[in-house]
């Protein structure tokens, strides 16, 4: 992506456009300082986050919960590199609820920051602001393949179907049969055996799309993503490829194609 374009409201004189001021936008407008290799981007009630191919991650908007990853609670104008331990990862995809993020990079690690008053983050406390990255232990070992936060909660999926759930759950939205909050991770193993495609939150509901897809893991424990429909994913494909998988190539963006070398250890099929 060589250029985003946005359009909106900023509420309350917040900068959460990155065109480095205030000033509203009604009709959609180019971006001009952004970082280079731009492959997604989220947002939540007053921030945004970007992920760019390198696995940076670069975030601007209000920040009174530290919803931006940076150590203080500064507003930030213009996309502003998340310094921490994520980004020796590689991030590969991004969520924001109202007034959190969350990061999953190559590795499959999970962090998180911004509002936790209802354990939303993960941590296994209600501290109500976190500033600056924090891991979220208890998924380490568990391979995560895909994020997603919602207003005040949060839910991943895992490799094997595993779902783990988060945060606030008044009207159920964790899934978990009853609707006490969860503050670690909480395993949901309704999906086991299926193939979880996508995940979504909403502000107090969350879906689950089950289809024909696939997940494998390398010997490096590096995540590729293998489906039937790779277009909306092609390029983090690419980007979660590149690094063991010199053959992956995107063709018109639409296309993934590998031609993997005799020595491969995890061949893929040629067309998706």
């Amino acid at each position: 992506i060589r250029d985003l374009t946005v359009t909106g409201v900023q509420t309350c004189a917040l900068p959460i456009l990155g065109h480095g001021d205030c000033v509203d936008r009604k009709a959609p407008a180019p971006i001009d300082v952004l970082p280079s290799g731009t492959l997604s981007v989220a947002c939540g009630q007053f921030h945004s986050i970007m992920v760019t191919k390198d696995g940076g991650a670069y975030a601007c908007g209000k920040n009174d919960y530290g919803q931006l990853g940076l150590s203080t609670g500064d507003i930030s104008k213009v996309f502003t590199a998340i310094d921490g331990d994520s980004a020796r990862e590689d991030v590969v995809q991004v969520c924001c609820g109202y007034y959190h993020t969350l990061l999953l990079t190559r590795k499959g690690s999970v962090f998180g920051f911004g509002r936790n008053d209802y354990g939303q983050l993960g941590l296994g406390n209600t501290q109500p602001r976190i500033f600056g990255e924090a891991c979220i232990t208890n998924l380490r070992d568990k391979r995560v393949v895909a994020i997603s936060a919602g207003c005040y909660h949060s839910v991943v999926a895992t490799f094997n179907s595993m779902l783990y759930v988060f945060g606030r759950n008044n009207h159920g939205q964790l899934g978990t049969g009853d609707t006490d909050e969860r503050h670690s991770p909480h395993p949901v193993d309704d999906f086991v055996g299926k193939r979880i495609v996508s995940i979504a939150t909403g502000f107090y509901h969350t879906c689950v799309l089950v289809g024909d897809m696939e997940y494998s893991w390398t010997d490096g424990d590096e995540l590729n993503v293998i489906g039937s429909n790779p277009q909306a994913q092609a390029l983090q494909m690419q980007t979660l490829m590149n690094a063991h998988e010199p053959g992956a190539v995107v063709d018109d963006a639409s296309n993934f194609n590998q031609e993997p070398s005799s020595s491969s250890t995890n061949p893929l099929p040629s067309s998706l």
